[in-house]
């Protein structure tokens, strides 16, 4: 995870958004561990499992405090 953060914010990505399932419970708490906060419930219109979404501001340091 660390890497794909890293590899984002070389790039100059301000954010990384992550569209998952609820269902996926060890997944969301993974992201949020990495600082990733909820930014949408619901459908997702562009996938059809979807129905959180969740993003990471890049511009902020990892938190590692969280893991």
């Amino acid at each position: 995870m660390e890497a794909v953060i890293e590899g984002a914010r070389k790039k100059g990505a301000d954010k990384i958004v992550i569209v998952s399932n609820t269902v996926l419970e060890t997944a969301i708490n993974l992201y949020k561990k990495y600082g990733f906060i909820i930014t949408r419930l619901g459908q997702d219109p562009d996938y059809e499992r979807g129905n959180i979404e969740m993003q990471l501001d890049l511009t902020e340091p990892i938190n590692r405090n969280n893991k």
